[in-house]
């Protein structure tokens, strides 16, 4: 995928982080840009390459509930803008990697997705 929103609900049902992956190189998922929340509010929006992450935005929302979100991610271009449970949260610009699979990510956690929409 290369321009598209990406959208997901998604229940943590144990731990604390879960969210999507995007723009993902399919060979190995060592280059990806992720979307992470987790249950205490937060979010951060980063790229990953060459086993390093770099944080690109995150910040806290009242609209993130403990356990179920919709995720929603649309990434135009350079642009890539995140959202949750139909609230905006960050816009970034940057050209890392302009296409990729797309998918979820969980951290250290157990969480469900449903109902995954993708517009391109």
């Amino acid at each position: 995928f290369t321009n598209f929103t990406f959208e997901i609900q998604m229940t943590i049902v144990s731990g604390r982080y879960a969210g999507l992956a995007f723009r993902a190189e399919r060979a190995s998922v060592t280059t990806l840009y992720y979307f992470l929340v987790d249950t205490h509010g937060n979010y951060s929006l980063n790229s990953f390459s060459n086993q390093q992450a770099v944080l690109m935005a995150r910040g806290s929302n009242v609209a993130i509930n403990a356990r179920d979100n919709l995720l929603s991610v649309t990434a135009q271009a350079n642009m890539l803008s995140v959202s949750l449970n139909q609230h905006f949260l960050a816009n970034v610009s940057d050209a890392t990697f302009q296409s990729g699979h797309i998918g979820v990510i969980v951290y250290d956690s157990e969480a469900t997705f449903t109902n995954a929409k993708v517009w391109a």
